[in-house]
């Protein structure tokens, strides 16, 4: 998943972040959590869920994109325009369903 610090010259000054988790049944959020005067941008992102599924970035309690995967399926994304959030919001990846089996990862840095 995701890019390189060399591959991607934005990140190379800034504080890169990588977010994991799991879950069982009911999805998963995972957060970069929010940070006085930061901003978080999301570079990459994967999940999956063994349910059919909505996968949503939000930036607070806002979903700012979305996408909407089968049961079963896996997905990754590397944005080409970096996805931006907002000054001192926190930044989540969330599956929204699930019923035994979620992941869901985020990359992106903060400055």
């Amino acid at each position: 998943m995701g890019r390189s610090q060399e591959q991607h010259g934005e990140m190379r000054h800034n504080d890169p972040f990588r977010v994991t988790g799991s879950g069982a049944a009911g999805g998963i959020t995972v957060s970069r959590a929010a940070a006085i005067g930061k901003v978080h941008y999301i570079l990459d992102l994967e999940a999956f869920s063994d349910a059919a599924s909505d996968i949503q970035i939000l930036d607070g309690a806002t979903v700012i994109w979305q996408t909407s995967i089968g049961a079963g399926a896996r997905y990754s994304h590397s944005f080409r325009a970096v996805i931006r959030g907002t000054v001192g919001a926190l930044v989540a990846i969330r599956v929204v369903s699930s019923t035994a089996k979620c992941f869901a990862n985020i990359a992106g840095y903060s400055i």
